[in-house]
């Protein structure tokens, strides 16, 4: 009973086998992007911990750059069914300042010399995240 709808790929009308693997790299992406930020709000006040973000988030910079790939490959295969759902297009420019975002965030950060963290660029990059989740779910589900 429960395999049924897997093998039929759709699950009261919704495409699970997209919804899944949007969700991984949504998941991948925002958390490590959550871990980032949350190591560069701790690293503020000591020297030790700025340097522990700094070596974490040459680390994470593939695992962000690996999950915004398959949440944008996934989200593009998305609009390309129904590119003219208005939601979509905003989604779509929401996901390409996303990837300039995560190009500064992810330079800054491996290219810093114990001077000054990209706080700012990762705040709005946080935000940004959480707005296209919202988004995206509205317009898939």
């Amino acid at each position: 009973m429960f395999t049924l709808p897997l093998l039929k790929q759709q699950f009261f009308a919704k495409p699970i086998s997209t919804l899944f693997i949007e969700f991984i790299g949504i998941i991948l992406a925002l958390g490590s992007i959550m871990v980032l930020f949350t190591l560069m709000v701790k690293s503020r006040k000591s020297k030790e911990l700025k340097t522990l973000t700094i070596r974490v988030g040459a680390a994470i910079v593939p695992m962000i750059w690996l999950g915004t790939i398959i949440a944008a490959l996934v989200w593009f295969g998305v609009v390309y069914k129904n590119p003219l759902n208005i939601l979509g297009i905003v989604n779509t420019l929401l996901l390409v300042l996303i990837m300039i975002l995560t190009w500064r965030v992810g330079s800054k950060t491996m290219e810093t010399d114990l001077g000054s963290l990209p706080m700012k660029s990762t705040l709005f990059l946080v935000i940004l995240w959480w707005i296209y989740v919202f988004l995206a779910i509205s317009v898939i589900i």
